[in-house]
């Protein structure tokens, strides 16, 4: 079951610099910077310039499937935003997306919280994502679960 995030205790407020991927969210599009430049890809939305080539002005959005690995991932057993005290233990991951790479060829890693508990989530999981509405108006967070089919090569923390 996916942990509950009381998303009315977070204020999200799209200014100049995301209001595109706020806005994209509503349509449940999993949006990244992209650098017209250069052809440079990074996360978060809300950082506008490249860390390639230092554009800050010709950079745009590529669009992705939301779908990828874990590369990463911690277990939070003590959260510290009120949005997340019923959620608890839950775990956030960094996630490579398998279709958004950046100019050196590496995946656009993201983060996202995941639905399953620390006995299932594993590095190299296949996850897919989905969307959870946070407001009144539409707009949505990207969230993460596991993928149906999993790779052999999953590595989880030993059990006890």
């Amino acid at each position: 079951m996916p942990p509950k995030i009381d998303w009315s205790k977070l204020n999200f407020q799209p200014d100049y610099d995301n209001r595109a991927w706020w806005d994209a969210t509503k349509e449940s599009k999993l949006l990244v910077r992209s650098c017209n430049k250069c052809g440079n890809n990074w996360w978060p939305p809300n950082v506008i310039g490249c860390a390639n080539c230092a554009e800050i002005e010709d950079t745009g959005w590529v669009e992705s499937k939301g779908a990828g690995v874990i590369h990463s991932f911690i277990v939070v057993a003590q959260p510290i935003t009120a949005a997340f005290m019923e959620a608890a233990p839950y775990i956030p991951a960094i996630i490579e997306l398998d279709d958004v790479n950046n100019i050196d060829g590496n995946p656009v890693r993201l983060q996202g919280v995941m639905d399953e508990g620390d006995d299932q989530v594993g590095i190299n999981a296949r996850v897919e994502m989905y969307f959870e509405r946070v407001s009144e108006d539409g707009k949505q967070v990207p969230r993460w679960r596991l993928a149906a089919q999993q790779p052999d090569n999953v590595w989880k923390f030993p059990g006890p």
